[in-house]
């Protein structure tokens, strides 16, 4: 029933380059005796997620990967609440292959027969709590964004677009959460300016 799928045509050609850009981005650091680093990105690209999660189980040494939710973030509020509302107008592309990767066809199956069934998705708490442990989730809303934006530009001279701002406010709460401050790629499609 390809019909109800969410997974997008381009959605696997664009995860293999994303994973090719991450493994080029590891030789580099290799060469900077960095040998594992965090991850910051946007979840309105669930393409990178996707990328960064294959990475990860190809044997990529990636610590944590944290995510800048957009205010009403779908994925947000799975990592979250373990729910998502599949009668979303914005609903995620690629989230079912990323429940494939990450719990196998059965999870993917019963995401799917919500879709069709226009019900709420419903993950158990002990798979979302292996799902939590390699994540870090937080809301980095408009007004932040914009802040982080003017912050950089006046104190660094780089000029960030709004994807890599939201994932740079999402490292600056994980630090300020965790204490930790770790090497960590902020991976956008645009990178900053200067």
């Amino acid at each position: 029933r390809q019909e109800h799928s969410t997974v997008g045509p381009n959605l696997w050609f664009r995860t293999a380059v994303n994973i090719a850009i991450l493994f080029g981005v590891y030789g580099k650091y290799c060469r900077q005796d960095i040998y594992e680093f965090d991850i910051a990105v946007e979840t309105g690209n669930l393409q990178q997620l996707l990328a960064i999660r294959y990475a990860q189980k190809m044997g990529l040494p990636i610590r944590k990967v944290i995510l800048g939710c957009l205010d009403g973030d779908g994925l947000w509020e799975f990592v979250s609440y373990g729910d998502y509302q599949t009668n979303r107008k914005d609903r995620m592309l690629g989230f079912e292959a990323l429940l494939w990767l990450e719990f196998g066809y059965s999870e993917a199956e019963a995401y799917r027969s919500a879709v069709v069934n226009k019900c709420t998705y419903r993950l158990k708490e002990l798979k979302l709590d292996q799902f939590r442990q390699c994540l870090f989730a937080t809301v980095v809303g408009d007004n932040r964004v914009k802040n982080v934006i003017d912050s950089i530009l006046r104190t660094n001279n780089y000029s960030m677009e709004c994807g890599t701002a939201r994932a740079f406010g999402a490292l600056q709460d994980y630090r300020a959460k965790t204490g930790e401050n770790k090497n960590t790629l902020l991976f956008s499609h645009n990178a900053p300016a200067k």
